[in-house]
């Protein structure tokens, strides 16, 4: 008979375990463990709990709360590491500080609101108090960051930032142009002739894509062709939208270079309305040659592809969007006096002589 391992804990995962029976043994009626606490990936320890949360207040559009909710728990390996919140079902889709449907952002400035001194205790009444202000929709969503695409940062570690500055005009899908200004740094721009260019397209997303946009060219395609709307259960859009951006891309690498990655740039809808929240991200070359080889070889003068012919699982790489438009982003001197010279041209007069100074 083999001998099963045991499974060590770190000593503040022992002492978090130690502190959560504690209180489950305190409060019986509004908190419990569920299960024996085990180990996950990163080192953490998870358990499922259940608080009670009846009695907070509710409000039109607030979080939809049952009587009793149940949570997974995450327990860092260390005590700087704030504990992890999860759900394992689909109510929560949608609502802000709701990371892709299912974590909870308990924490929205984990260094300076997470403090370890407090005990694994203090964890559960910030749970709490985050569930009160969601449940009474306390939370304002159009500061809940990313909130559009899942509330998450879309990055991959060595990929271009882009710079946007121009607005352009709406459309399903725009062609446009990406500008090399470094390997560091491409600028988008709508209008040709400039040096160094890579073909793009804009593609406007149907609506928010509450679960994020995904890491690879299958996850993406589905959450295209998904609506979820906070409070509605996930189903399949009216109108699917994976045959026609896999159309634009194909359109877009057709007029690049064999062997080269395609980019392309997904406008998305915020919840609250306003100007979209830009993604920019790429497929691989091998990829963008297969769209190239497909749209060279079809019969018809539209161009469809179908997904069978793609290896779906490709990754996709996302980039860091630097969004400089005018609709988005404010001076930090907008408010002060000095902006009543913007655009103006001043005539300076002084000894010595005079100097014409222009704003910019």
């Amino acid at each position: 008979m083999t001998k099963r391992k045991r499974v060590r804990f770190t000593d503040w995962q022992e002492s978090a375990v130690r502190e959560l029976d504690a209180v489950a043994g305190a409060l019986p009626g509004e908190f419990r463990l569920l299960d024996r606490p085990r180990l996950i990936d990163r080192g953490f320890v998870q358990t499922r709990i259940r608080l009670r949360t009846a009695d907070l207040p509710r409000a039109p559009h607030g979080l939809p709360l049952h009587e009793y909710e149940e949570f997974l728990l995450g327990i860092g390996p260390i005590r700087p590491v704030p504990p992890c919140v999860e759900v394992d079902h689909d109510r929560f889709i949608g609502y802000p500080h709701v990371l892709e449907g299912r974590r909870l952002c308990i924490y929205l400035d984990p260094a300076r609101e997470w403090n370890p001194q407090r005990g694994f205790a203090g964890a559960i009444d910030r749970l709490h108090d985050w569930l009160a202000d969601a449940a009474a929709a306390r939370f304002n969503p159009d500061a809940a960051l990313h909130h559009a695409v899942g509330g998450i940062l879309h990055r991959t570690p060595g990929t271009p930032t882009i710079v946007v500055r121009e607005s352009g005009t709406p459309a399903k899908a725009r062609p446009a142009f990406l500008t090399v200004r470094s390997p560091h740094r491409y600028d988008l721009h709508y209008d040709g002739g400039h040096p160094d260019q890579h073909r793009t397209v804009l593609f406007q997303v149907a609506g928010p894509l509450p679960l994020g946009a995904g890491t690879r060219l299958s996850d993406l395609l589905t959450r295209l062709d998904t609506a979820s709307a906070p409070g509605a259960p996930v189903t399949p859009r009216p109108r699917p939208q994976a045959e026609a951006f896999l159309a634009a891309l194909a359109a877009a690498a057709i007029r690049n270079p064999a062997r080269t990655p395609q980019m392309f740039i997904l406008a998305v809808p915020h919840p609250t309305g306003g100007p979209p929240h830009l993604l920019a991200g790429r497929v691989p070359a091998t990829t963008a040659d297969e769209l190239r080889r497909l749209v060279r070889q079809r019969r018809d003068p539209m161009i469809r592809i179908d997904t069978e012919a793609l290896d779906i699982q490709t990754p996709v790489e996302w980039c860091t969007v630097s969004d400089e438009r005018d609709s988005v982003t404010t001076r930090r001197d907008t408010s002060r006096p000095t902006s009543a010279y913007l655009g103006k041209t001043i005539h300076i007069w002084g000894c010595g002589g005079s100097v014409d100074v222009k704003s910019n």
